[in-house]
C-alpha cells in the first residue's frame, strides 16, 4: 500500500512541475519576449538580365535568399557577387554556361525559374598563326593556319586578293572544313618585298572589316619549264599536254601566233593540258609559254619560255570537193569529197543549209532552206571548217531552176499482188488496188501488170496499159496510147530530137507541149505504116525475149521497150476508132532499170514478182483537158 501511495506522490509532483513551467512561460510571453521564426524555402520571382555573354552578372530577385548555398545555370554552378539579402542575389556566368534554368539551393529547399537563361554568341575576330613561305611562288596554293577562319571572305597579300579554294562557294564550306585552316592561291602581286596579309570578314554589327594580320610574306617567284608534248603532230582542236615543272604559273600558251586554250581543271604544275588553235603559218611552229616572273614584268605579255621542238599540226581539211552545177527547187543534193567530217557548216551564199554526213564521210546530202522560192544562177556554194577559219568556194554558179514539167525519177512500179502499186505522176503518190478507183476518172496512173510466169516459155512479160473501160456506161479511168521513140516513124531523124530534149535536160526548163514535141521531130500522125499501127495499148517488157524488147521481133516495134528506151503516153478522148480520138495531152515514160523478181524457177526472172524503175516526164497541165474523155 505504501508502494502505491509513493508512486501516486511521485507522479502528481511531475505534473505540479509541468504546470508551473507552462505558467511561467506564459508570463515571459507576457512580459513582450521576442518569437523565434520559422525557416522556409527561397522562392524566384524574376532574373536580369533574360540573356548576355559569359562574365555577365546577373541580378535574382525572390524571398528568402540570404542563407543561398549554391545557385547553378543549366546544372553548371556560378559564383555569387556581393552580399545576398532575403529578396536579392548577383551571380556572374562562366565560359562553361551554355544556358538553362537558374536554380537556387538553401539549407531549407530549392527554387528554379520557369524561363531559361539563353547564351549569347560571342562574335570572335579571325586571326592568323602560321604563313607558310617557304619557296612559294606566284599560283602556289598554301594553307594559312590561324583562328576563327571560316568567317574570312577574303585574303589579300598587299594589297592584291587572292582566291580562296573552297568546295562550295555558296555556303563558304573549306576544304578540310576547319576554322583554324583557310587554303589559299598566292596571287600575283607589284612587288617581291615583303606584304602583309589582310582578312576581310563580316563583324558582329554586320560591317566589314579588312583586318591587317600584322603576318607578314615573301614570295619566291619561279619559272615554269616545258619539258615534253604529248602529240608534236596533232591537229588543229587537238586537246594535248605539255609536261614540264611549276606548269600552272604558266598564263598564256602560243603556238607560233595564236593563242591555245588551256584547260586550267585538269592542268596542274606537271602537266598542262591545251587545246591546239588554228594558225596561219605553213610551217612548223615553236610553243611559248608566258608567265610573270618579276614585278617589272609586263602584265599583259609577261616572260616567255619557247619548245626547244617545233609543233606541226597535221592541218586535215576537206579535200576533192565538188557539188553539182544545178538543182531543181526542192531538190536535195549532194557534196562528194574526202574528209568531209570535217566541215563545220555548208553555205548557200550566205545562208547555212542542211547537211547530212554519210557514213563513209565522202558525202554531205544538202537541202536548201525553206526560204528559197524562186529560180536563180550564180548561186556560191561554199564550206566553212577549222572553227570557222578555213573557208572553200565550192562553186560561184550554182543555179537553183524550178521545173517545167513534173519529172518523176526512180519510181518503182511493182507487179506483185501483195505489194502492186498505182502511182500517180501528178500528186507523187501510190494507190492501192481498194482506193486506186476513188481517183482513176480524175488522175492519170500508172500501174505494172503481168503476162504469165516464169513457167511459161514466151509469156513472161510485164506491162503497162491503161485502165479506160469503154464497154459500161458511164465509162471509167482514162484512155492512153504508148509508142516507144523512134519506133513506127518515117520521120527523117526517128524522133531524135525528143530523146534529146529529155535526155539531155531540156525538159527541165521547157514545157512539153505537143507543138515543141512536133518542133523537135514528134511524129502525132496515127496512120498505119507498112509495120502497123503507130500506136500500141500497152508498153511491154519480155523477160525472156530480147529481141522482141529490142523491136526486131513480132510486135515489138510498137509496143515493147528496154532498159534506157523512151516511150511516149498519149492521153486521146476515146480508144474506140470510131469516135473522136483527139489527142488531151502527151507525156513520157522512160525504163530505168528492171527488176526480174524471183529467179527460182527460171533464171531470166518471174513476171509476177518483178517490177520496173522508171522516171516519168509529163507537163504540170497534162489534166487540164481531162474532162473532154468520152464517158
Amino acid at each position: 500500500m505504501k508502494d502505491i501511495i509513493k508512486e501516486i506522490s511521485k507522479w502528481t509532483s511531475i505534473i505540479i512541475s509541468v504546470l508551473m513551467f507552462a505558467v511561467s512561460c506564459s508570463d515571459d510571453k507576457e512580459d513582450g519576449a521576442p518569437e523565434e521564426p520559422v525557416p522556409v524555402a527561397p522562392t524566384i520571382t524574376n532574373f536580369v538580365p533574360p540573356h548576355g555573354v559569359p562574365g555577365v552578372t546577373i541580378t535574382i530577385t525572390g524571398t528568402d535568399l540570404k542563407e543561398v548555398s549554391e545557385v547553378t545555370i543549366g546544372g553548371k554552378e556560378v559564383t555569387l557577387v556581393g552580399e545576398a539579402t532575403d529578396t536579392e542575389i548577383k551571380v556572374m556566368t562562366t565560359e562553361e554556361v551554355t544556358g538553362g534554368k537558374i536554380k537556387v539551393t538553401t539549407p531549407y529547399g530549392t527554387a528554379e525559374t520557369v524561363s531559361e537563361f539563353v547564351v549569347d554568341e560571342v562574335f570572335q575576330a579571325p586571326s592568323l598563326i602560321t604563313v607558310p613561305q617557304d619557296n612559294v611562288s606566284y599560283l602556289d596554293i598554301i594553307t594559312l593556319e590561324g583562328e576563327n577562319l571560316d568567317i574570312v571572305e577574303k585574303v589579300f597579300f598587299g594589297n592584291v586578293e587572292a582566291k580562296i579554294i573552297r568546295e562550295d562557294e555558296a555556303t563558304r564550306a573549306v576544304e578540310s572544313a576547319s576554322g583554324t585552316e583557310l587554303k589559299v592561291e598566292v596571287p600575283y602581286y607589284d612587288t617581291t618585298d615583303v606584304v602583309n596579309i589582310f582578312l576581310e570578314y563580316t563583324n558582329e554589327d554586320n560591317e566589314s572589316v579588312k583586318m591587317d594580320t600584322q603576318k607578314s610574306f615573301t614570295v619566291t617567284p619561279r619559272a615554269p619549264k616545258l619539258d615534253a608534248v604529248s602529240s608534236i603532230d596533232a591537229d588543229f582542236f587537238d586537246q594535248i599536254s605539255l609536261t614540264g615543272t611549276d606548269l600552272h604559273l604558266v598564263e598564256k600558251v602560243i603556238f607560233g601566233t595564236a593563242d591555245a586554250v588551256i584547260d586550267k581543271e585538269n592542268s596542274n604544275s606537271t602537266v598542262l593540258k591545251v587545246t591546239v588553235p588554228y594558225y596561219e603559218e605553213e610551217e612548223p611552229v615553236t610553243i611559248t609559254l608566258v608567265y610573270r616572273y618579276r614585278a617589272e614584268d609586263n602584265v599583259a605579255e609577261g616572260r616567255r619560255s619557247e619548245s626547244a621542238d617545233k609543233f606541226a599540226a597535221k592541218k586535215v581539211q576537206p579535200e576533192n570537193v565538188e557539188c553539182p552545177a544545178k538543182i531543181m527547187l526542192g531538190d536535195e543534193f549532194d557534196i562528194t569529197g574526202t574528209n568531209l567530217d570535217k566541215i563545220e557548216k555548208v553555205l548557200f551564199n550566205e545562208t547555212e543549209i542542211t547537211a547530212m554526213l554519210s557514213d563513209d564521210k565522202t558525202k554531205l546530202t544538202c537541202s536548201l532552206p525553206g526560204t528559197v522560192t524562186k529560180a536563180s544562177t550564180g548561186n556560191k556554194i561554199s564550206i566553212k571548217f577549222w572553227q570557222g577559219n578555213g573557208v572553200k568556194e565550192i562553186r560561184n554558179d550554182f543555179a537553183v531552176k524550178v521545173l517545167a514539167n513534173y519529172i518523176r525519177k526512180n519510181v518503182k512500179l511493182y507487179a506483185s499482188k501483195d505489194s502492186k502499186n498505182y502511182y500517180s505522176v501528178t500528186t507523187d503518190e501510190n494507190y492501192t488496188s481498194e482506193n486506186y478507183t476513188e481517183v482513176q476518172n480524175s488522175l492519170l496512173l500508172l500501174t505494172l501488170n503481168a503476162s504469165g510466169s516464169a513457167t511459161h516459155a514466151t509469156n513472161n512479160m510485164n506491162q503497162i496499159a491503161g485502165f479506160y473501160s469503154n464497154t459500161a456506161t458511164p465509162r471509167t479511168g482514162i484512155p492512153l496510147y504508148f509508142r516507144g521513140l523512134g519506133r513506127g516513124t518515117d520521120i527523117e531523124g526517128n524522133e531524135q530530137g525528143v530523146i534529146d530534149f529529155i535526155k539531155n535536160g531540156d525538159v527541165e526548163d521547157i514545157p512539153i507541149t505537143m507543138e515543141k514535141m512536133k518542133e523537135l521531130g514528134y511524129d502525132d500522125s496515127n496512120v498505119k505504116n507498112a509495120k502497123g499501127a503507130r500506136e500500141a495499148t500497152v508498153i511491154r517488157y519480155k523477160l525472156n525475149d530480147n529481141d522482141y524488147n529490142a523491136g526486131i521481133s513480132g510486135n515489138g516495134y510498137f509496143e515493147a521497150t528496154e532498159e534506157g528506151r523512151i516511150s511516149a503516153v498519149i492521153i486521146r478522148k476515146s480508144n474506140k476508132g470510131d469516135e473522136d480520138c483527139s489527142v488531151l495531152g502527151i507525156g513520157f515514160v522512160e525504163l530505168v532499170k528492171v527488176d526480174r523478181g524471183d529467179t527460182t524457177q527460171n533464171p531470166l526472172g518471174d513476171a509476177t514478182t518483178a517490177s520496173w524503175t522508171v522516171n516519168l516526164y509529163f507537163p504540170k497541165d497534162i489534166l487540164k483537158n481531162i474532162n473532154q474523155v468520152i464517158r
